[in-house]
């Protein structure tokens, strides 16, 4: 299975880049640092911010208005350059601030790049900016180098970001465990998702989807399947999804367990999500492997009559197979007559004649085995042959039964001298292609036929004789 796709879906799980936090300038800062400062592993160092002056709030809030009201990224630029066009009149701080919101710009204008090297900038003197400020800057350098798959970079953000944070987010575990996984290092993500799962379920939040997706591709590459399974049951009682109902079939499979295989298939399509002809195909595949022919049957119907099923011969003989084996003989023969003028090769004809024969339908069964042995490929041709006969000999026509009984006597011979002498034959006999595809048996049954044709001929001959003579009374 590749799962890879639903990765690069999940990943967008990671989140969005907390970049709105980060527009906040001044009061709103000093707020971000008293929370970060409660949130900190370790007691810190006590760090003086410079302050920020109040010309310099009122400029940067105005470029935010621009960017908040109106996404006029050109206007705030502009308010950003004219403030940086006299460094030396700026402390540490307020420079951070500013490349703060232009890595906010950038990154709303796709210029990932330059967003990256903005927020580079915000870290530079980490001494001289709020801890809270510290923590988001890292948090948004690990998604953005995530986003440029630049995993290790972004694994090291947040290993510092895990340093200064005392309750980190399960979100946050997960971007981690995203890192590791495509750093191939699965162990550790398998870890990290495993503790945003059991993080969430303490904080009482609901976990995300693309977690789970995580966790199962995680298992999976460790082949690790039981546990494959229990994570794609984990995500239907949650999901009900198609696709998960299919995986979890998929992998009940994988694991030997058919029942389950087949509930999962089946209940995937009683919700109507089974639209794919090759799905619909592998259920039936899978009810008559449970010997629930007429369940099969009806899912062939159905996806026949709505054209999700293409009508071509194999899948037509196919529901023939179906009903023949939920004894619905009249049905079965309905689907082989409809394959049968469709297939290319006599196998299909060789199956509808053994059905008519079976129904004593003896003039349908010749038909049938003469239009099967017109095709040149054709498996059983033997056995098709054998059936010929004994359907001509059952409407009355022995020598012509007889005639093809020899026939095929002779064909088995000259087939089963290709294999080589008795000794050789007897060696092979258990295996049927080896032997020639059947040829012993077919050789064997046309001799008994034969036999039992003759003594039949004799025995109404000797009845006829003794009718005649007044041995017997007269019927009429």
């Amino acid at each position: 299975m590749n799962w890879k796709t639903d990765l690069n879906g999940a990943q967008a799980a990671v989140g969005p880049l907390c970049l709105a936090v980060l527009l906040t300038v001044a009061p709103a800062l000093a707020q971000t640092k008293e929370r970060g400062k409660a949130a900190q592993k370790r007691p810190q160092s006590t760090v003086r911010t410079p302050a920020m002056s109040d010309a310099l709030y009122k400029k940067l809030a105005k470029a935010q208005k621009h960017i908040e009201e109106n996404k006029d990224y050109l206007a705030a630029s502009r308010v950003l350059d004219a403030l940086l066009a006299r460094p030396d009149r700026l402390n540490g701080y307020e420079l951070a601030s500013i490349h703060n919101i232009y890595g906010y710009i950038y990154y709303a204008e796709e210029r990932e790049a330059d967003a990256l090297r903005a927020y580079g900038r915000v870290l530079s003197n980490p001494q001289v900016i709020p801890v809270g400020m510290r923590i988001n800057t890292l948090y948004v350098l690990a998604q953005l180098l995530f986003g440029l798959e630049n995993y290790s970079r972004a694994r090291e953000h947040l290993h510092s970001w895990f340093e200064l944070v005392e309750k980190p987010s399960p979100a946050a575990y997960v971007l981690l465990a995203h890192c590791n996984y495509r750093l191939n290092k699965f162990d550790e993500a398998l870890r990290d998702v495993k503790r945003a799962l059991a993080l969430a379920e303490q904080r009482g939040t609901s976990p995300r989807e693309a977690w789970y997706l995580l966790l199962r591709t995680l298992h999976y590459e460790r082949q690790e399947y039981p546990q494959t399974a229990a994570v794609l049951r984990e995500l239907l009682v949650r999901w009900p999804k198609r696709e998960y109902w299919m995986q979890w079939g998929a992998m009940s499979g994988q694991l030997g367990n058919e029942r389950q295989q087949l509930l999962a298939m089946e209940t995937a399509y009683l919700q109507d999500m089974l639209k794919r002809e090759s799905m619909q195909l592998n259920l039936s595949y899978l009810l008559l492997a449970a010997d629930t022919p007429y369940k099969a049957a009806r899912v062939l119907e159905r996806g026949l009559a709505d054209e999700s099923i293409e009508a071509t011969a194999k899948n037509l003989a196919l529901l023939g197979t179906a009903w023949r084996s939920a004894r619905e003989d009249e049905l079965a023969m309905q689907a082989l007559e409809r394959a049968a003028g469709l297939a290319e090769e006599g196998d299909i004809w060789g199956q509808l004649a053994r059905l008519y024969y079976d129904n004593y339908r003896y003039a349908k069964s010749a038909e049938a085995a003469r239009s099967a042995l017109q095709h040149k490929q054709l498996e059983r041709r033997g056995s098709v042959q054998l059936l010929l006969g004994m359907s001509l000999f059952q409407m009355g026509q022995i020598d012509n039964a007889k005639i093809e009984l020899r026939e095929l006597l002779e064909l088995a011979e000259r087939e089963l001298d290709k294999l080589g002498d008795q000794s050789t034959r007897l060696k092979l006999k258990d295996d049927v292609k080896a032997s020639g595809s059947g040829w012993d048996g077919d050789q064997e049954a046309a001799q008994q036929w034969l036999d039992y044709i003759d003594g039949e001929v004799r025995r109404r001959a000797l009845l006829e004789q003794e009718l005649i003579s007044g041995h017997l009374p007269s019927r009429g």
